[in-house]
């Protein structure tokens, strides 16, 4: 399964986007039998890309592009604030680790008010794209900004940041 996702993945890489309408079916198909699969096994190592395909191929449908996530943003596991909330998690973990590495590889010592800022700048870079995706999905905004008041706390983020994503989800 996860051989698939990856050669789906390259040719994505490719640019080739559009299907044809019988490819198309199948993969919303193979997607939802994916989803059911990785609901069953608790396992949400493909979601990211799962997601990604789901918004990059499409079929045309009366001169309109008509993508996956269409067909599949109603699968329950899309409807799951924890999915969401873990999705999240995970990005905001990986951007993190990064920039600590890069900062131990560069010998930096950055204050509390520099280290405290570096974390506000990745929460809100990583939760402005990701809660775009929330809403394509068909999330409830209520959902997103419980969403967005939990990763506050887990990660003591700043009153700044906080208002500039709190304005951004009502809008």
């Amino acid at each position: 399964m996860y051989k698939f996702f990856l050669l789906l993945n390259n040719y994505r890489a490719k640019g080739k986007y559009e299907l044809n309408e019988k490819t198309f079916n199948i993969l919303v198909q193979i997607f939802n039998m994916t989803q059911d699969f990785l609901l069953e096994k608790k396992d949400a190592s493909l979601e990211n890309l799962i997601i990604i395909l789901s918004q990059t191929f499409f079929i045309k449908k009366n001169m309109n592009k008509y993508y996956i996530v269409n067909d599949i943003k109603n699968h329950q596991i899309f409807k799951s604030e924890e999915f969401w909330k873990n999705q999240l998690k995970i990005k905001i973990e990986e951007q993190l680790t990064k920039i600590n590495n890069n900062t131990k590889r560069m010998n930096l010592n950055l204050s509390e008010k520099e280290s405290q800022k570096q974390k506000d700048e990745t929460i809100f870079s990583q939760f402005v794209p990701i809660s775009a995706i929330m809403k394509e999905f068909g999330l409830n905004s209520d959902i997103i900004l419980n969403i967005a008041n939990q990763i506050f706390e887990s990660y003591n983020t700043g009153d700044e940041t906080k208002a500039l994503i709190l304005s951004l989800l009502k809008n």
